[in-house]
């Protein structure tokens, strides 16, 4: 690989994989992407990128990431519980300038301590997307996944934070959405993205309205995960779009 002659120069690295198998792709990750230590972005278009990759490219980095952008993480993976909890931690104890982040977890406790411990460590981030599916998985703890995310954001995002985007089929109660934006109130406007279509009920689109008139919300919009790396890039400011 070229850019491997380069590794101490190069601090953006945006790729797209044309494998005829995904696998190749992922042993091409594993193998050379640790070896860049200066990379402040890092954006990877792969099918079910496994979460122990992105954790070795983070741990090698020298804590100069202020992006990772990953359209689709393998949720199907049998070790992705036990890696999306290991991935929160390498993000907050290597990436602390980090600025854009995606991000993939299960609903459980120890995700959302981890998930809480990230926000707090990382006040410069601007932009979150999760990809996130509430339906996917519980490990018996007594309380409501979303209301406890809500909580979490509202408790321990930093100032710093802009734009949140929520993929799969998550999707807030009404109350505790109203909750949330209420309890935003007096914070910079937020730019929301989300995939569920049970926002579009009118119901949420009254709350929606609600506070967008207060500038809670300066922006609401439907979209996939694919608009992570394509759609909308000029609304998370990822600069220009990359060839197809």
């Amino acid at each position: 690989m070229e850019l491997v002659k380069k590794v101490d120069t190069i601090t953006h690295l945006i790729t797209k994989f044309h494998y005829d198998h995904p696998r190749y792709a992922q042993l091409h990750l594993e193998l050379e992407f640790p070896k860049f230590h200066n990379l402040e972005i890092l954006q990877i278009q792969l099918h079910n990128i496994k979460l122990s990759t992105i954790v070795s490219i983070i741990e090698n980095n020298r804590g100069n990431l202020k992006k990772i952008v990953i359209n689709e993480f393998d949720m199907h993976d049998e070790n992705f519980y036990e890696d999306s909890l290991r991935l929160i931690y390498t993000i907050y104890e290597n990436c602390r300038s980090i600025e854009f982040l995606t991000l993939s977890f299960f609903p459980s406790e120890s995700h959302f301590i981890k998930f809480e411990e990230l926000l707090k460590t990382c006040q410069k981030l601007k932009v979150l997307l999760l990809i996130y599916d509430d339906d996917s998985f519980h490990d018996g703890s007594n309380f409501d996944p979303r209301e406890r995310l809500s909580n979490i954001l509202i408790r321990s995002a930093p100032i710093s934070l802009r734009e949140i985007g929520a993929f799969y089929e998550f999707s807030f109660s009404l109350k505790s959405l109203d909750n949330f934006l209420d309890s935003w109130r007096g914070r910079p406007a937020l730019s929301i993205l989300v995939k569920s279509r049970e926002y579009s009920r009118g119901e949420y689109l009254k709350i929606f309205d609600k506070h967008k008139d207060h500038d809670v919300i300066k922006e609401f919009k439907f979209g996939f995960t694919s608009d992570i790396y394509f759609l909308d890039y000029d609304i998370w400011g990822l600069g220009p779009k990359p060839p197809h």
